[in-house]
This record gives C-alpha cells, structure tokens and sequence, in this order.
C-alpha cells in the first residue's frame, strides 16, 4: 500500500513538472513576438501636423506648390475627393491625415463674382486676406484668381472636418461662410460692399505742394492704427484717398522722396468723411563715408540708421540706407531735431560699429567722416529662435509687401542699455543672430515697418525677453522667443 502512493506522488510530480516546463517554453515563445501596432497616435499630433504641412504663401499657383512634409510618409489610399495619408500597419482607430483641395467663389452682395482688382480696390490700402478656419483657428489661406475663384489646399485628420468656414476680414467686418464637411460642395463667400461703405469712414489727405516730379511708386501716405496699416499712393492731384476705415483715431505719415515725412493725426467718426491738408518741404539730411581706421579693407555689409531720441512717440521711427561700397552714406530728408546716428553690422552678426547723436536743423546737410576702430569679431552671440503662434502661420507672402525689422536693445541690471543690434528681415530665417554684450540681463524687441527708406512704427508694443543665467554667462547662446504679437496687415 505503502509502495503504490509513493508511486501515485511520484507520477503526480512528474506530471506537474512537464505542464510547467511547457507553460515556460510557451511564455519564453510568447514574449519576443512582436506587438500586432504600434502606439495610436493623438488627434494634437494630427492636428499640429496639418497645421504645419498647410503654411505656404498665398500667391504661389496651386499646381507649383511642393508636397508638404510628411505627405510621401507611410502608404496612400484615396478617399472621397482628398488623398488619405497613413503610416503603415496603423490599428483601426488611427486617425489618417487627408489632404483636400477646396474651391469656392467670392461674390458680392447681388451675387457676382469679385475679382482680384475690386476686392483691392475695396480695401483701399488694406491687405485683404481670405482663411481657412476652424472654430476661429487659421489654417490655410485661399488663392483668390482672376475670376473670383478661391483654392485652397491643406492637409487635415479625416475625422476633423466640422467647423471649417471660409472667412474675410475687411475694414473691421468678418465676412465668413461654412465650408462643407465632405469637401465636395464649393462654398460661396459674400461680401456686402454696400453696408461695408455705409458702415465704414473715409479720408482723403491733400499733399501741398503737389509732388508731381516724383515717381508715382516712392509718394505715399501710410496710416496707422494700433496693429493695422494702411497705405495708398498719392495721384497726380496730389490726393491719396482712403475708403472702408473704421472710426477712431489714426497716425499717419507722409512717404514722398526727396521732401522731410511729415507726421499728422486723424481723428475720425462713425462713417465720416473727411479730408486733411498736409504740408510738406524740403528736409535736412545725414551724409558722409565711414571706413576701418588704419587698415586698408572694406567694411562689412553695414546699414546706416538715424533714429529718433527716446521720448518721441511718433509713427515715423526713422531712416535708414545700406552703406556703399565706397563707405558712403546718406540719409533724410529728416525733420529738425536730435537723432541718434548708427552703423550696424550685418553681414552674418548684428553689431552696432558706431553710434553718435546728429542735431539737425542748423544746416541743410550734417557731415560725418566716420573712422570705426578695428576689433576682434565678437566670440559671444545670442542666437533667436524665433517661433510663430500656431493661429498665426509665417507671414512670407505679405513680407513681400511690408519690409519688416526688429530693433534690438540689451539692459543691464539698472536698466542701462548695454548694446544694440538689428534683425533683418525677421520672418525669412528662423535663427537670428545678435552680439551679445557683457552685463546684459534683459534683450528688448520693437517690430518696425520698411516703408522705402523709412522706419515705421508697427503698432505693436514693445517686447522684453529675460536672458536666462546660462546665456548671460555665454555658456549657451539659443534664446527661444515666441512672436505672439508679431504685426500682420
């Protein structure tokens, strides 16, 4: 009896043992294998993609544009009247990027169709331009044709198609329309030019004398208010006139070559209609050559710049000229006053070579026989990165028209200035480079508008970035700086 249980418990554990040899052999085969997909993606991932694949420029033709990023990635199916982007071997939840062609026609207010030339000519100086939205968020901006037609291309998740509307801001007025969640349908996008016209103020500024001698492309006036610019060329009449804008009070100046810019306010009510005289004359100017002191070399590409003092709060901002490649330089014609005289470097760093106060108004052309120091180039830098709110996609089509800068200005711990320098052309390359001075703790920003040789302002406050410790100390030089109020038109 005894014997035969002993051989029963022998028998049982060697059949326990086999099941657990088998259960190891199995989760051993088991845990190598490979996962069936990979981990789902999120709609934020999608959405930022198809936000950055949309930003292009408006002017370019449809059929030109270059695929955008991430467009050739992964296996393409098509899917009603848009091309489904997927990576491979996605679990059925993914969500696909679809990119879709969008048409549309832009009409008036009786149903015709508003072309290129009425639409700028209802704008009077205003840079119309017409988005893809979603829920208020930008996404792409249409392609308004010759025949009132409006394309648009952009890449967004299949599953995220409600909410889209074609929009237009004009004068104040948000024209809008819904854009069809299946993308077949073309929309229609009305403006209502005759309630803009009654809903909206005009102006017209009379220059005196009459600059008739000047080319019809360098007389302009410019207005200002806050962020928004205007600007409209002045006839042969000597007027330059001013349709759709809102009421309130706006800054204006005068561009007309050869005479000195001339400031003026305006002051308007809700549709008013009103005409302002502006005198112009003749102005003083800055004029001399600038070279290396004691060494036989060109200088570097330089800009030279004359600034108003501190204090001025003036839409006019300045002038500026590149420096010639015999060292020379003029500037104005310039009211009388004091300004601040610059010659800032920038071939491949901003840095400020010289810098002097200049009173003009004694005589007509203040000389400068500038001899600039040699010195070591500088060995500590702070690099921009400059970064664009998602809502605000780079601006590169409207840079064409409005030229853009960013002055900048280091301080120190009290608040002194410390060093200088300029961003040429902020919007084009996304790292911009600065000297970056000994001492400074703060780098200050002001956005300025090219308006031919002169500086404008830009209507947009003054932005101050704190240097972290590791920049101030020259141990990393990348300074991340988001544009939330960059100036748009």
């Amino acid at each position: 009896m005894n014997g035969a249980r002993r051989s029963s418990v022998v028998t049982l554990a060697a059949l326990g043992a086999v099941a657990l040899l088998a259960f190891a052999l199995l989760w051993q085969a088991t845990r190598g294998a490979p996962k069936l997909a990979p981990q789902r993606g999120s709609k934020e991932d999608a959405e930022a993609a198809g936000a950055g694949a949309a930003e292009k420029s408006a002017d370019e033709p449809l059929a030109t544009r270059a695929e955008p990023e991430g467009a050739a990635t992964g296996g393409a199916a098509k899917e009603g009247p848009g091309e489904t982007i997927a990576a491979e071997r996605q679990p059925a939840e993914f969500d696909p990027l679809q990119r879709v062609q969008l048409r549309g026609t832009l009409v008036d207010e009786h149903d015709r169709t508003v072309d290129v030339a009425r639409l700028r000519a209802a704008a009077a100086g205003e840079v119309p331009r017409l988005w893809l939205t979603k829920h208020g968020r930008r996404l792409d901006e249409f392609n308004l044709l010759g025949d009132g037609t409006l394309l648009g291309d952009v890449i967004l998740p299949v599953r995220e198609r409600a909410g889209l509307a074609a929009e237009l801001s004009l004068a104040g007025r948000r024209f809008a329309t819904e854009v069809s969640p299946d993308f077949t349908q073309p929309f229609t996008l009305r403006i209502d030019f005759s309630a803009l016209a009654l809903e909206s103020s005009a102006a017209t500024i009379v220059v005196r004398p009459n600059p008739q001698a000047v080319d019809a492309a360098e007389k302009f006036v410019v207005l200002r208010d806050g962020a928004t610019r205007r600007a409209a060329t002045i006839d042969d009449a000597g007027r330059a006139r001013f349709e759709t804008l809102t009421a309130g009070k706006w800054r204006g100046v005068t561009a007309i070559d050869g005479t000195t810019p001339v400031e003026f306010t305006l002051e308007l009510g809700v549709r008013d209609d009103r005409e302002l005289l502006v005198e112009i004359a003749p102005g003083f100017r800055i004029a001399g050559v600038a070279a290396w002191d004691g060494l036989d070399a060109p200088l570097p590409r330089c800009l030279a710049i004359a600034l108003p003092v501190a204090g001025r709060d003036a839409a006019l901002q300045g002038v500026s000229a590149q420096l010639g490649g015999d060292g020379s330089f003029e500037l104005g014609p310039l009211p009388a006053g004091e300004w601040r005289f610059q010659l800032v470097r920038i071939d491949k760093v901003s840095d400020v070579l010289h810098e002097s106060l200049v009173t003009l108004g004694g005589r007509e052309v203040e000389r400068l026989d500038l001899r600039i120091a040699p010195r070591r180039p500088p060995t500590r830098f702070v690099r921009l990165l400059l970064e664009w709110p998602r809502d605000q996609p780079r601006d590169d089509e409207g840079f064409a028209r409005v030229r853009r800068s960013m002055i900048a200005t280091f301080l120190g711990q009290d608040g002194a200035v410390v060093g200088r320098g300029l961003v040429v052309d902020p919007r084009l390359p996304r790292m911009s480079l600065l000297a970056l001075p000994e001492g400074a703790t703060v780098l200050e920003l002001a956005w300025r508008d090219f308006a031919g040789p002169l500086l404008l302002d830009s209507g947009v406050a003054v932005t101050r970035v704190p240097l972290p410790r590791v920049v101030q100390d020259g141990k990393s030089g990348d300074l991340k700086v988001e544009l939330a109020a960059a100036p748009r038109d």
